[in-house]
């Protein structure tokens, strides 16, 4: 392993460690996609980050979303939230995503998202539904 290897390894899990480290994105997506003029054939590829700007640029009906990180955290709330749209009502996901914080959350992880969850995003929060614990 090279020394520049090393160091960006170290420096990975310094800033990242074992952190979730976005849960929304600030950016105004809605400006790329008049910018970009996304249509039904074009691919986009995106951060995840918090996996909003992924989940605005599907709006547009892109042939596919490609969204990426260096750290599979993101990718498991990414994949959290796209259960969530899928399984929950509004007022039940805006209250996990936009207050942070879901009554029962252990029973609605287990009940309506957990099985819509690929098994390395099920696998992370199996272990850390708690974060959206409305007792914290």
């Amino acid at each position: 392993m090279s020394l520049t290897h090393w160091i960006s390894g170290r420096m990975f899990n310094l800033v990242h460690g074992r952190n979730l480290v976005y849960n929304t994105c600030w950016e105004d997506p809605r400006l790329d996609r008049v910018a970009l003029e996304l249509g039904p054939s074009d691919n986009v590829l995106v951060i995840t980050s918090a996996g909003c700007n992924a989940l605005d640029y599907a709006l547009t009906g892109p042939n596919h979303v490609y969204a990426v990180d260096m750290n599979p955290r993101q990718n498991a709330l990414l994949d959290l939230k796209i259960a969530g749209v899928k399984q929950l009502d509004y007022e039940t996901f805006f209250s996990m995503f936009g207050r942070g914080r879901a009554p029962g959350i252990r029973d609605l992880y287990r009940q309506k998202l957990r099985d819509h969850l690929p098994p390395a995003s099920r696998k992370y929060w199996d272990r850390y539904y708690r974060f959206f614990d409305d007792r914290r």
